[in-house]
């Protein structure tokens, strides 16, 4: 058998350092190549280039180097087969050259490595490839792979555990699927029929690839145990490049020194010198470039009849790996991975070409490589392995007691033999918590226990919630308010706050249920707060007491204020989830062991996401979702919230890459009414809910935690007796300052903390001074005007609450500073928060349990001291955060009879009057009573125009002037009939209510209205029915036209939300609708009435305010709708005179965001993804990944061909193929 001619092909794209260590072990070999070629780019290192020279030089080799000048060269195989042998130009390199021998120039060769391959393709001629074992420079024992095979996802294995050493256990692996590049022989002509590796294929998979089509051209792919290839890791890599940069810095300064001048000057004359230019790391490929691979390889080595529905099925599956890396927490690798299957798969065209070349080369079926294939069960078995190999071992207690402890802890004999278990110190932590939640939750029940077994409450700025689940969602999305005449406009993204409290069954109730717990679930929050940030006991369950008695909560929840109560209780949540995003909490102190020390090394490696500096995605996405609830229930906070998460993000650095995106789903919900509203403010940062005039406080009552203005001199209303005791002390300001100074002084302690605790502190009072900021603006923007026409501003409320939860943080490190100065101290502050609650506590829950007379005698016999003692001749008394608007209520606030009418398909309003302190107030009623999703800022915020800062009463529109004009009618004495205008406001009932019951005298005249029928006094007050304005519609009403699913019938009213009506207004028909959706069927024989009166044409007519977004069409054909002064205020359509059968159908159009509501939906779900906690395993801090070997998977189980992290040598494919075609250089060629 002749002697085979090797060529040895050295390839070195990126600068290593270690080109000339890889030519040394090339021409160190006991079987000398006959050859050899160094390819490179062309940003080559000169040095190494001389030194690779010098070493040929010494060993009498003929060498050439080949660089890549431009991608329109010859490609590797080209190039190697222009080579000429020897030095004799002209006579071809496949004639003479039988095999190509691989090395990379971040790999050692030892010295038996190619003999070793060599022999293994003597014995067996069918031998196309063959390969050598990977291990580790520094380590040689340090096994990478003996071998690669691949999965059915074509992701690439080596199924050699992490750390594993190399025993022999594997040299009787013979075939094989793929072997790595470095030391790969290859047989020159199956090299040339293949063209070497395949250009257009992704750089990682080019390697596996070559081995897979060498397999389907008919020959075998074999690793050699006996040939050994060392690693270079990127410390060593590392290391080599530094030492080139020295050398080329140290050079620099020379020329510098000996040229006079600078070494700007000198790069500027030569801008091909590399002497000045700084070598760069190499890049690592990251998740993408190994999905790609992984990706690449499955799509192209498939069966052609399956390959269509393959490569839809990859790009279709690659959201369902998006979505559930958010799952597992790991939405970087996740986004990475989706990258790397759309790089992959968006090329069909280049995908095609490469599936068209291996095509040509095939000789055997594609299922001849299945065997060698890794089985799925054995991928699933050594990924266990990997898992249970990372996981802890076996603990007792708190981990302390690990059985990784160091051996110099453990006993050496005699009778301490339980010296690795840990025990507990103390109680279990969660009792601050149970405390919290009797206490306040005792305390909450109390003081509203008058509102057990009420279905809703009302009263201030909270009405019932008498929409279900489906019309609170169809609310949402709509882009009209259907709210008394109506009005274009989004609700905001309040509403989803309701639609989540009707997934309880009833919103209202689940409202009243809230308003109850708010007091203990308030303080729960910030007692999780504080454990964040710190373990001192009583600490957290003052703190979740100074939150569960803010004043601002009293405040709120005396006055029906919803949504501040809302944010009040979310915000201690939202900052634990943003210090747990970044890794910032406190990790917690391990319980000491008996007879040992704890071991700090097993602490390390039980670290938990959110503590320690571990990131936890899961945090994140609740940071996102309490942020997005907090901004939908308190609009005002939107951008200082933004701006505070935005600025942390910046100033943790590394760690805020969990706070960039999560304002996304808060901005995003905000959309349709920040585009709708761009003019108009007021609208956009409007507080939900009925509008609520208040006096503001100034920012020093702000700072104290009271969102409304008090007077320090007054007295105490639930606290009378002080008055009556010390006369001379105004206890309202002293009662305040026992509230509230506490928490500040202890917020200044905390901000002068040092470590981790005063970060806190600091952050803290950042966050307090953007409350403050928030709640000083909020004084100056009014919003609305309230029914007595007071106007009303932005509540201080939700930003009082901010500055709170901000000092609340500094108050956490101010315990800190305190138990490290004294214990005294420390339990003197417990015992002072103790008081200070108690008293807050006595302030709001007095007036509940002390009968109302008690308090009054109380109250006179107190005003009649201060004035003999003080002289003062009014005296007064401050209800501090004891005032109650709030009374119980049905669902329903309107009598069964308009209720059920206004809730049917006709949805027919209702006009109810109500006297109040300052007159008559007239409300268009809608549905079953007044709701609370109809209180939202596009709504209320219509009563003011003008400037943001100084606006003005806006003036009454037409619907507005029509409602005013009917409510004088009928409260009038005047008589008159007011049906026409009613039937135009949709209006089929008349309520009249009067609080102080004094309602009889204007009801008698209600009773002397024209065309209203008196029902009768119902325990919501008087109603009347509004008659039709003809004689043969008084018993039964007008018919509501036929629609899919119900036929003609009579509504027993004259009036809907849509109608067909004459010209002139006398209504025909009743169009039933659903929502802001109308349905009607015209019979087939129209009234003789209709076909004889031509001169009074059709129309539809709707009870809402004209709009362009208002659509109608007849049997598909749209409807014209009236303009002009005929058309009056309300939205009309012209009918043509045939419409006998035909199908009227009406619409509201949202524009542009008819599909919008997609996109926050995705962002939803995607949210709540990463906000569900998974168990995942995850890795302890351990050896670098150098170390571990190859063929580990990362937290989400996935493979090395997909873990940058975790790279194999098959990684220095990427440098032996990743750079495309190649041409000779020959001014360094031949024998030197």
């Amino acid at each position: 058998m002749p002697t085979p001619h090797v060529t040895a092909v050295v390839l070195a794209q990126t600068i290593t350092g270690g080109l000339p260590e890889t030519v040394a072990s090339v021409l160190g070999q006991h079987r000398v190549p006959d050859q050899l070629v160094v390819v490179t780019s062309a940003t080559v290192d000169a040095e190494e280039l001389d030194r690779v020279n010098v070493l040929c030089i010494d060993a009498d080799m003929d060498w050439h180097h080949l660089i890549h000048p431009d991608p329109s060269s010859t490609s590797l195989a080209t190039a190697l087969r222009n080579l000429p042998k020897n030095g004799q130009v002209g006579e071809p390199a496949e004639q003479q050259s039988d095999w190509l021998w691989l090395m990379t120039n971040s790999t050692v060769a030892q010295p038996n490595a190619l003999q070793a391959v060599l022999n293994e393709t003597e014995v067996s001629p069918s031998v196309y490839i063959a390969g050598a074992k990977q291990v580790a420079f520094e380590d040689p024992r340090q096994l990478h792979d003996v071998g690669l095979t691949i999965s059915t996802r074509g992701e690439t294995y080596t199924l050699v555990g992490p750390g594993e050493l190399d025993q022999g256990q594997y040299d009787d692996r013979s075939d094989v699927f793929a072997v790595s590049v470095p030391g790969m022989l290859v047989r020159a002509d199956i090299w040339n029929k293949l063209d070497g590796f395949d250009r257009l294929s992704p750089a990682l998979s080019r390697g596996v690839d070559l081995c897979w089509r060498a397999r389907l051209a008919g020959g075998r792919v074999v690793v050699v145990p006996s040939a050994v290839i060392e690693n270079f890791d990127d410390d060593q890599i590392l290391q080599r490049i530094e030492a080139i940069n020295e050398s080329r810095q140290h050079q620099a300064e020379q020329d510098q020194s000996d040229q006079g001048q600078s070494e700007q000057d000198h790069v500027e004359q030569d801008p091909t010198s590399t002497s000045t230019t700084t070598v760069p790391m190499p890049d690592s490929p990251g998740v993408a470039e190994y999905q790609e691979s992984a990706t690449w390889l499955r799509i192209k080595h498939c069966p052609g009849a399956t390959l269509i529905v393959l490569w839809l099925w990859v790009l279709i599956s690659s959201f369902g790996i998006l979505l559930g890396s958010l799952v597992v927490k790991a939405p970087g690798v996740g986004f990475d991975r989706f990258r790397g299957i759309w790089r992959a798969g968006s090329h069909p065209i280049r995908l095609a070409r490469s599936i068209s070349r291996a095509s040509e080369t095939r000789t055997m079926s594609l299922s001849a490589v299945d065997d060698l294939r890794a089985d799925p069960a054995e991928i699933r078995n050594f990924r266990r392995s990997l898992v249970a190999e990372d996981e802890p071992e076996f603990t007792i207690g708190d981990g302390t007691g690990s059985t990784s402890a160091p051996a110099q802890d453990e006993p050496t004999g005699g009778h301490d033999e339980f010296v690795a278990l840990a025990t507990p110190e103390r109680n279990w932590v969660g009792l601050g918590a149970v405390a919290l939640l009797l206490g306040l939750g005792a305390l909450s029940l109390i003081g509203l226990r008058a509102f057990f077994g009420t279905p809703a409450l009302s009263g201030g700025s909270i009405v019932p919630v008498t929409a279900g689940i489906t019309e609170l969602v169809d609310t949402g999305f709509a882009a009209f308010a259907p709210v008394a005449a109506g009005a274009s406009g989004y609700t905001g993204p309040s509403i989803w706050i309701l639609v989540l409290l009707a997934l309880t069954g009833s919103a209202s109730i689940a409202v009243t249920t809230l308003m109850m717990l708010a007091m203990p679930l308030s303080g729960i929050a910030a007692w999780a707060m504080a454990g964040a940030i710190t373990r001192r006991r009583g600490a957290r369950v003052v703190i979740g007491l100074f939150w569960g008695l803010a004043p601002t909560l009293l405040i709120s929840l005396g006055q029906g204020r919803l949504f501040a109560v809302v944010a009040h209780l979310l915000l201690p949540l939202l900052v634990l989830a943003v210090i747990r995003a970044t890794g910032s909490a406190r990790p917690r102190r391990a319980p000491s062991l008996i007879g040992a020390s704890a071991n700090p090394d097993v602490r390390t490696a039980t670290t938990r996401p959110g503590f320690g500096g571990a990131l936890s995605w899961t945090a994140s996405g609740w940071v996102a979702i309490l942020m997005a609830l907090i901004t939908a229930a308190a609009p005002v906070l939107l951008l200082p919230l933004v701006l505070i998460v935005v600025l942390l993000a910046s100033f943790v650095g590394t760690r805020g890459k969990t706070l960039w995106w999560t304002p996304l789903l808060s901005l995003l919900l905000m959309v349709p009414v920040l585009f709708t509203q761009w003019n108009n403010l007021r609208a956009i940062f409007a507080d939900p809910g009925v509008p609520q005039g208040y006096l503001p406080a100034n920012l020093l009552e702000q700072l104290l935690g009271f969102p409304e203005a008090l007077d320090p001199h007054r007295g105490v209303a639930s606290l009378p007796w002080l008055s009556d005791w010390l006369p001379q002390i105004p206890w309202a300001g002293v009662i305040v300052a026992v509230i509230s100074l506490p928490v500040l002084l202890l917020a200044i302690c905390g901000a002068f903390h040092r470590g981790v605790s005063g970060v806190h502190g600091r952050v803290g009072l950042l966050i307090a001074a953007a409350g403050l900021l928030t709640g000083w603006l909020a004084t100056t923007v009014p919003v609305s005007v309230d029914s007595a026409g007071t106007p009303v501003l932005i509540y201080t409320g939700t930003a009082v609450s901010l500055t709170g939860v901000g000092l609340l943080m500094a108050a956490c490190s101010g315990f800190e500073v305190v138990i490290r100065a004294s214990t005294a101290l420390h339990v003197i502050a417990v015992s002072t928060g103790l008081v200070t609650s108690l008293v807050a506590a006595m302030v709001w829950l007095i007036p509940s349990v002390v009968p109302h007379d008690i308090l009054d005698d109380a109250r006179q016999d107190a005003a009649t001291t201060v004035t003999l003692e003080t002289a003062n001749p009014d005296p007064s008394f401050a209800d501090l955060t004891a005032q109650r608007l709030i009374t119980g209520s049905p669902v329903r606030t309107l009598p069964a009879t308009a209720a059920d009418q206004g809730t049917s398909p006709v949805n027919t309003r209702t006009l109810v009057l109500e006297r109040t302190h300052d007159g008559m107030n007239a409300t268009l009623v809608t549905g079953a009573g007044a709701s609370l999703e109809d209180y939202y800022g596009t709504w209320t915020s219509r009563a003011l125009t003008g400037p943001l800062f100084n606006p003005e009463v806006a003036t009454a529109d037409e619907a507005d002037e029509t409602l005013r004009s009917v409510a004088a009618t009928l409260t009038s004495e005047s008589g008159g009939d007011p049906r026409q205008q009613l039937e135009d406001l949709g209006v089929g009932f008349v309520v009249l209510r009067d609080p102080d019951g004094g309602e009889a005298s204007i009801a008698s005249s209600v009773d002397a209205i024209t065309g209203l029928a008196p029902v009768g006094l119902t325990s919501e007050g008087w109603l009347w029915r509004v008659n039709a304005r003809t004689d043969d519609q008084q018993d039964q009403g007008l018919a509501v036209l036929a629609t899919e699913h119900t036929g003609q019938h009579s509504s027993g009213v004259n009036t809907a939300a849509m109608r067909i009506t004459r010209e002139d207004g006398q209504p025909v028909w009743l169009v039933g609708s659903d929502g802001l959706d109308g349905q009607a069927q015209f019979p087939e024989v129209l009234p003789t009435n209709l076909t004889e009166d031509s001169e009074q044409p059709l129309r539809l007519t709707l009870a809402y305010r004209a709009d362009p977004g208002w659509h109608a069409e007849l049997d598909g054909e749209p409807l014209t709708a009236v303009t002009g002064e005929n058309s009056g205020w309300h939205q009309q359509f012209e009918l043509p005179d045939d419409v006998a059968g035909k199908q009227l159908r009406v619409s509201y159009d949202p524009g542009l965001f008819t599909w919008y509501w997609l996109i926050p939906a995705v962002a939803l779900l995607a949210t709540i993804l990463l906000a569900i906690p998974s168990p995942v395993t995850r890795r302890r801090p351990s050896a670098p990944s150098s170390q571990a070997g190859p063929g580990q998977t990362n937290d989400l189980g996935l493979s090395d061909s997909e873990d940058p992290s975790h790279a194999t040598p098959a990684d220095a494919e990427a440098d032996a193929f990743g750079f495309g075609p190649y041409t000779p250089d020959d001014s360094c060629s031949g024998r030197q």
